[in-house]
């Protein structure tokens, strides 16, 4: 087992494996640190949204699906909004949290990107943490394991789209 740490990269390297596979990301993974601080408080606001726990709570799966998917599309907008209105980056990012549908056709547009090879590739993503945190399950608290593996899927979307960027 790695530490949670090592981890972390483990799942950002996997996830840019297969996102390469579509030629997304193919720079490799774009480090911002002001970015890379937005994306941990956002993880942790995202774990403890009440609504995200009481419509999914009960189906743990389906809870990581969900979480999953936030943190890959908060990392596109965040990425975009870094790049392009850096200006209104929290208050953009505050309007995302609620309403991340209303930013997604312009993102998939900047990624050249379609709502079905989105999910094909989401789905990819998803089947991929789920296999890398097999091994830590059965720890008594496989809570920070959970966390990197989200917080690599926000930054696998803000490397996506900033490569886009020519970043």
């Amino acid at each position: 087992m790695e530490d949670p740490k090592k981890f972390a990269q483990t799942c950002l390297q996997e996830y840019l494996r297969i996102v390469n596979e579509y030629s997304y990301a193919t720079k490799g993974p774009v480090v911002v640190p002001e970015l890379l601080q937005y994306g941990l408080s956002y993880e942790m606001r995202n774990l403890n949204d009440e609504e995200l726990i009481s419509e999914y709570g009960s189906d743990p799966v389906e809870y990581y699906h969900i979480a999953f998917q936030y943190s890959l599309m908060t990392g596109y907008i965040a990425g975009k909004t870094w790049h392009v209105n850096f200006a209104n980056f929290n208050d953009i990012m505050e309007d995302a949290y609620y309403n991340s549908q209303n930013y997604m056709y312009e993102i998939f547009e900047d990624l050249e990107m379609d709502f079905d090879k989105h999910f094909e590739i989401m789905d990819k993503l998803f089947d991929k943490m789920m296999e890398l945190l097999e091994p830590y399950w059965g720890l008594n608290d496989p809570r920070e394991y959970t966390f990197n593996a989200l917080f690599a899927a926000y930054q696998l979307g803000v490397s996506m789209i900033l490569n886009k960027f020519g970043f």
